[in-house]
């Protein structure tokens, strides 16, 4: 067609007016642009989509040199020059005065050597360019939808494990539900395994945000090289190793929700000061990135850890702290708070079971040591005890002898109702302290040692008290 176009221009003096005619419907039949020069890059002619999509007119463009249109601003771009430079066919991208991308092709003629016309064809892009970012930011929410749904299943949003039972959570319960309204930050301070994030968990679902993200980061479980990028997220390339695609941040996941940071003491000084700009500003970069992305997030932090002394020693910087610290929530530990600790003992016993498909029950010796146990561990350890108890023993019912040692050493204080006899009573103990010196020192010639026994008074007890699995 182009081949066609050239050689009507080249007939001007055998052309009839038929051809002429047939010629200018061919051009302007075309949805395409088309805008022809001659060999010195004088405009020759264009056709109607050209006046549409370049938005000028005939009598702006038609017998003009590409170097005049060029000054008079009609083009800021010429693809027309390049070929007459290099002598091939060249393609560009160009916006036009209409506001329209366009992808240029123009292709040289020649004659006796010479250039003698040079047809640009261009096509309009603008709709396929506005599709292919409408694309690019469904591509860029749905990965977005992607990492949050991991992060939604990772935290258990619905919070099975919240059990209820003491005055004290009751309290921290309807605190934690009358600042959900208000939103400001929270530090939720408490023993590890106290259920500092089920606290959260409550606010969260109490507040206006709880139809947003819950995006948890543990700050002491990141090593301090990767936190940066976790938190804000990075553009593609802009590190060793970065994805292709970068990747949106925790913070920027969080939009609309809350962040929870737990362990937020172990931050290092400079995320600090960035995610103190980020509360003051709503603003964050991502690395590698120039370009400001607003965030609108309720920040929720937690520690086990004494801020105090971290901001003696330097390691938290002090306005980072107050700026945490605006709605303190303390949950006292398991021992402070024993109405909890049947609660649990209950729920964990009732949810094993079932997942096991079992039917045990603890003899009341047993519950009395439990009851008593001070829980270091707080709840994280009742619930790992209570199940390694469910799968492990063999009866139906749990006696005061299958509770782990550091339990049974509660033996010595109970009531004497529990145990008809003294010599019953240093049985048990010394049973207890067998057992656990086995676990601690791994073999009987280390644990004969150590308690200051011979091997064959040790075998004597250990065949005494059937402790049989530790000989292993």
């Amino acid at each position: 067609m182009l081949q066609h176009m050239v050689d009507n221009l080249n007939m001007t003096d055998r052309e009839t007016q038929v051809r002429e005619d047939e010629f200018s419907i061919i051009m302007d039949s075309s949805p395409d642009v088309i805008h022809i020069f001659d060999g010195e890059g004088n405009s020759l002619d264009i056709n109607k989509a050209c006046e549409t999509v370049e938005g000028v007119s005939r009598e702006a463009v038609l017998n003009k040199s590409i170097y005049q249109l060029l000054e008079e601003g009609i083009y800021n771009e010429s693809v027309t020059l390049k070929v007459l430079e290099e002598k091939k066919p060249v393609t560009i991208l160009q916006k036009t005065h209409a506001d329209k991308e366009v992808l240029v092709t123009a292709t040289p003629f020649f004659k006796n050597g010479k250039i003698h016309r040079v047809v640009c064809y261009s096509r309009d892009i603008t709709e396929l360019n506005k599709v292919k970012r409408e694309l690019e930011e469904v591509d860029t929410k749905v990965q977005k939808y992607e990492e949050e749904l991991k992060l939604y299943r990772a935290a258990q949003i619905d919070s099975p494990d919240f059990i209820i039972g003491s005055e004290q959570i009751k309290q921290i319960v309807l605190l934690a539900q009358r600042i959900a309204g208000m939103d400001t930050t929270v530090l939720i301070r408490g023993e590890s395994g106290t259920g500092k994030e089920e606290i959260c968990k409550v606010i969260h679902k109490s507040s206006l945000r709880k139809g947003g993200p819950f995006i948890k980061l543990n700050c002491g479980a990141i090593p301090e090289q990767l936190i940066e990028s976790e938190l804000f997220g990075y553009e593609a390339g802009a590190f060793t190793d970065a994805s292709k695609q970068g990747k949106t941040g925790l913070i920027e996941l969080a939009d609309k929700g809350t962040l929870f940071l737990d362990e937020v003491g172990e931050l290092p000084l400079s995320i600090q000061v960035k995610l103190l700009r980020v509360l003051q500003d709503g603003t964050i970069y991502r690395l590698g990135g120039q370009t400001p992305i607003k965030v609108n997030f309720r920040l929720i932090s937690a520690t086990n850890s004494d801020l105090e002394k971290k901001i003696k020693a330097q390691k938290l910087r002090e306005d980072f702290y107050y700026r945490l610290n605006v709605v303190p929530v303390f949950i006292p530990p398991l021992r402070e708070r024993r109405d909890d600790i049947k609660s649990l003992i209950t729920h964990y016993l009732n949810k094993f079971n079932e997942v096991y498909h079992l039917s045990k029950q603890f003899k009341p010796e047993a519950l009395n040591l439990l009851y008593g146990y001070n829980w270091p561990g707080n709840i994280r350890e009742l619930k790992n005890i209570v199940e390694r108890m469910v799968v492990t023993v063999q009866n139906e019912e749990i006696a005061a002898k299958d509770l782990p040692p550091k339990i049974r050493l509660e033996l010595l204080s109970i009531d004497a109702s529990d145990s008809d006899t003294l010599k019953e009573r240093v049985d048990a103990f010394e049973k207890t302290i067998l057992e656990e010196s086995l676990t601690k020192y791994s073999g009987v010639v280390k644990t004969a040692q150590n308690l200051g026994i011979d091997r064959s008074t040790l075998f004597r007890k250990l065949k005494k008290y059937e402790i049989y699995s530790s000989l292993g």
